[in-house]
């Protein structure tokens, strides 16, 4: 609904174009009325200040119901209203956390490796309870808002999966598309023997291509190639299905150490007896460690470890991955599980054809 207001000299004609009135001051198009048999006619009379006063209350009336409508017809609530207060309140704090963020001279290849390694400095790993991550993998988004405050008052903590997706998430924010890949290897009986979840993020290059790079905010790392630039996803596949990965490097984020949790006290790691980050043997893995007392908070304990490096898994473990790698004529090395992609999830449903898991793994078996 709009309003028509004219300044100036106005004519009002009838529906038969004769020339009713002119006015010289102020002239709303509301001077006409709808009779009960709905035919537009110009019925004219003298104003009163009563219709004035009428007039005006029409008005605001009506710009009360398009503003009103225009938040309901939207769907916007004051409870939404407040989260997006939230989400921008969180992206000002990320900003002022990574310098040189919105400095010219910083590329989006640059801008998505700070921004992961926000993600890795503050979210803390360990005893997945990112229960989000797995209504996401449903097509229900999580709360970004939620989960920020989840990790500052340690209420949330995630292995792979879930730090992915929050990643993806932080760089929905700030209008980047992005995609969680999930890539596992399994046993003859379906059971899982080694899976990896990263954030694959699309940006643009200095020619204006479009690469979806891949980011690990896990170990904090994207990868690279031999000239320092990101790799695409499909320019890492290809080279590890050319057996090639001596031409795959990583871009490690500046943070070194990252908050993990444990639900009983954890002993300092030796080589005999790895520092136990997940209940499971299969994610066993020694890092570098700080052995420090480790910090209590709701009856968990939380140490800080350099994750960085990819971890060390026991003998068992590698015999596992190596094994099952050779079997299928691969190089014993855990980057090439990106060759066995079983699932791709989209944040905010991208539509980019070139990112489902249908089209990475006939890509993967060419």
């Amino acid at each position: 609904m709009c309003f028509i207001v004219v300044l100036g000299q106005t004519t009002i004609r009838n529906d038969y174009g004769e020339i009713l009135m002119k006015k010289n001051n102020l002239v709303s198009a509301i001077e006409r009325r709808l009779p009960l048999d709905g035919h537009i006619c110009g019925i004219l009379r003298r104003r009163t200040p009563q219709d004035d006063k009428k007039l005006c209350c029409l008005c605001i009336g009506v710009v009360l119901m398009v503003c009103l409508g225009g938040c309901f017809g939207c769907g916007t609530t004051g409870q939404d209203l407040a989260a997006e207060k939230q989400v921008v309140a969180i992206k000002e704090q990320i900003i002022q956390e990574c310098p040189g963020f919105l400095d010219e001279a910083t590329n989006d290849f640059e801008k998505t490796n700070l921004l992961r390694n926000w993600v890795y400095t503050n979210t803390i790993f360990g005893e997945d309870n990112f229960s989000d991550y797995y209504a996401f993998a449903n097509g229900v988004s999580p709360n970004f808002a939620a989960l920020t405050e989840g990790f500052r008052n340690y209420e949330v903590s995630v292995y792979c999966g879930g730090v992915s997706t929050y990643l993806a998430l932080v760089y929905n924010v700030f209008g980047y598309e992005a995609v969680t890949l999930d890539s596992a290897l399994f046993d003859t009986d379906g059971n899982v023997l080694c899976s990896h979840v990263v954030t694959l993020c699309k940006i643009s290059d200095e020619s204006g291509n479009e690469n979806w790079i891949v980011q690990d905010a896990t170990f904090n790392r994207a990868y690279i190639d031999q000239y320092g630039d990101p790799l695409d996803i499909y320019e890492l596949m290809s080279l590890l299905k050319e057996k090639r990965d001596e031409d795959i490097h990583y871009a490690f984020g500046s943070t070194q150490a990252r908050r993990v949790m444990f639900s009983t006290a954890p002993s300092v790691p030796t080589v005999e007896e790895p520092l136990a980050i997940a209940p499971n043997t299969f994610s066993s893995a020694v890092y570098p460690y700080f052995p420090d007392e480790p910090e209590v908070v709701n009856g968990r304990y939380y140490v800080w470890c350099d994750m960085r490096q990819p971890c060390v898994y026991q003998a068992q473990v590698q015999s596992i991955l190596y094994d099952a790698l050779v079997e299928k004529g691969y190089p014993p090395k855990a980057d090439y599980l990106y060759l066995f992609p079983v699932a791709c999830y989209s944040v905010e449903n991208a539509t980019d054809p070139a990112m489902t898991i249908k089209t990475l793994q006939t890509f993967a078996a060419i």
